[in-house]
């Protein structure tokens, strides 16, 4: 059974005409004891087999126990006692019964859900004369109301489910729809920017950006219009909505958007499909901030590309039929009964993302002539030494590259080339600041970059431990933390790291967590900076430590620091200008007994991840 997208499991145990003031307690086990055969709803008189007998039948009313006695023909079952109460009865024509014929079993002890368990042990009984009735089991059902535990259906704070009730222009038709809180959040600042005159789209808020959506969707073929009638039996037929935001938010010109998603989130069929699409690394992401500032400085430029509508422009289509219902909001645009018949991969469909990588990737690949870096697929280089020069990376439909004039004109060409529908690439200049997941890129007057947080520290909050929800709290604001420290902060990256490993926090738990939180509070715009190298003389250096039996349960915590610079050495010392390319601060998941082994592990991870970034520099 599912109950609020939730599968609930429940079990038969009997089946029963309820009174409404009725409260007894289920039984736990689906075959009646015999003492509990007079509270049987049906009361049915049974005798040996071969042995007729004259009883009867007792039919409750649909609103009341009141029960009339009906006078039975001969019935040849096994078991239950004559009900003692005498009542009129009224007699009824002789009724031939069919007679049961029990399924035959190969072999002794085969399932049968009719019978008990000590009777599925017993060989099967030989069929000698089929007018012989069969000994049945007494068996009684009961269908209990669904219970529920409220905890299992928590909402996480993070994604807190606002209920609201929005009126169509159309017409007076309402519909419920749900708004996470970032769509909250985005529904309200429309109609701010709207007020004061910078949003200037007709209608109600969102209005237009959902007519372009489904209009530019239909446009593309990406799904077609079916009736409900035409589509089998017993086809999936699948939820949709539109999910609402307002783009450009850190520039001058923010606009409304919204976007066609399948609700395919329990989709059975998706464990057929591959459905992991890779994404840039935050390591790879690092890797082109690094270089970066060296690269401007030889006449290159930094640029961030936005694919417009990236997963319907995929090359391939669905191997598999998927039907999806309009969106609630929009449904009644539609002739009744509409199905949409998605034909190309369209957001929320499990295999989606891999259609569109696959896509892209070759389109760098084929049109562009990069490869792929050794550790990660989505960090690509040109790898014609005497053509033009680019470093590429995909993050789904943002793209963030640098690059010499020439491959930047090129790009540019192949991408409309290839009729891929995307924004003008933004370059990143002391003016011009880029958004690039999670993080936002600040160029400084000297060329240097710097990437800090982009919004998430201000929905950081610190735990209270006296809230009677301080452990979901605890999670909700750990995971707030951690994810910037693995965007930009790596001096929170131990803290975070070993707060996760408490699964039951207690005051002393909150209060080191609180401590850390606190300075990212206060250090919002906190990030890594990232300066000009001398390329030809740079190495990778990798710092590495770990903390033998530290943790709470005893384990160790190593980590490691790579960085890509120069070095400058004297007697007795050395000087290390870099930048800062990777980084990691974990619990070790083996068992170490001596303070050299936790170092050799923090080793052994920093060396690997060093010859990594080595393998794609050279």
């Amino acid at each position: 059974m599912q109950v609020n997208n939730k599968i609930v499991n429940f079990r038969i145990t009997f089946i029963k005409p309820y009174k409404t003031n009725e409260k007894e307690e289920l039984l736990e086990g689906n075959i009646l004891p015999d003492s509990l055969v007079s509270k049987r709803p049906f009361s049915v008189p049974y005798t040996t087999a071969g042995q007729p007998s004259t009883g009867q039948l007792y039919v409750p009313q649909t609103s009341h126990d009141a029960q009339m006695p009906v006078q039975m023909p001969d019935v040849q079952m096994p078991g239950a006692q004559m009900p003692t109460a005498q009542m009129p009865t009224v007699q009824m024509p002789e009724v031939q019964m069919p007679t049961f014929v029990p399924p035959t079993f190969s072999e002794p002890g085969s399932r049968n859900p009719s019978l008990s368990r000590a009777q599925r042990l017993q060989p099967p009984v030989p069929r000698t004369n089929p007018q012989t009735p069969v000994p049945r089991s007494r068996l009684a059902v009961e269908i209990p109301a669904v219970r529920i535990n409220p905890n299992d259906y928590a909402i996480h704070p993070v994604e807190t489910m606002l209920q609201e009730v929005t009126m169509v222009s159309t017409g007076s038709f309402l519909t419920s729809v749900f708004l996470t809180e970032k769509e909250k959040r985005d529904r309200q600042l429309a109609i701010e920017l709207r007020a004061k005159g910078v949003i200037t789209a007709p209608g109600l808020p969102f209005e237009e950006s959902r007519r372009k959506e489904i209009d530019s969707l239909l446009g593309k073929g990406v799904f077609k219009l079916v009736s409900i009638k035409d589509i089998p039996r017993g086809t999936r037929i699948f939820d949709a909505r539109l999910v609402d935001e307002v783009k450009g938010q850190e520039t001058a010109s923010p606009y409304e958007k919204s976007r066609l998603v399948v609700q395919a989130y329990n989709d059975p069929d998706k464990i057929k499909h591959l459905t992991q699409a890779p994404t840039i690394q935050r390591a790879s992401q690092r890797v082109i901030l690094s270089l970066a500032p060296s690269l401007v400085k030889l006449g290159m430029s930094v640029h961030l590309r936005d694919i417009t509508q990236a997963y319907p422009q995929s090359t391939t289509k669905l191997t598999r039929l998927i039907y999806v219902y309009p969106p609630k909001v929009i449904r009644n645009q539609f002739p009744e009964g509409t199905v949409f018949w998605v034909v190309i991969p369209l957001y929320g469909i499990a295999e989606a993302g891999n259609h569109w990588y696959s896509t892209y990737e070759k389109h760098h690949r084929l049109k562009l002539g990069m490869d792929q870096s050794t550790y990660d697929p989505c960090l690509m280089v040109t790898k014609d030494q005497k053509g033009p020069f680019g470093i590429v990376g995909l993050q789904t439909d943002d793209t963030l590259f640098i690059g010499d004039s020439d491959f930047v004109e090129r790009e540019d060409q192949e991408l409309k080339a290839a009729g891929l529908l995307a924004k003008p690439a933004k370059q990143l200049t002391p003016e011009t600041p880029l958004a690039f997941n999670g993080c936002k890129l600040i160029m400084g007057d000297d060329g240097s970059i710097s990437a800090i947080p982009k919004d998430q520290g201000k929905r950081i909050d610190l735990v209270d431990p006296k809230s009677t929800t301080a452990k979901q709290a605890y999670l909700e604001q750990r995971a707030r933390g951690a994810y910037i420290a693995t965007v930009c902060q790596p001096e929170a990256a131990f803290d975070l790291s070993s707060a996760a490993q408490h699964q039951d926090p207690g005051k002393e738990e909150i209060k080191a967590l609180n401590k850390r939180l606190q300075w990212q509070l206060e250090n919002q715009e906190r990030g890594l900076r990232y300066i000009s190298l001398a390329l030809p003389q740079a190495k990778i250096f990798v710092f590495v430590d770990g903390s033998f039996a530290n943790n709470q349960d005893l384990s160790s915590q190593i980590g490691y620091v790579v960085t890509i610079g120069t070095e400058t050495s004297y007697d007795d010392s050395f000087t290390w200008n870099g930048n800062i390319i990777g980084y990691s601060s974990t619990k070790c998941k083996r068992v170490t007994r001596a303070v050299l082994a936790s170092e050799l592990y923090s080793m052994v991870a920093g060396a690997d991840a060093a010859i990594s970034f080595s393998t794609t520099f050279a």
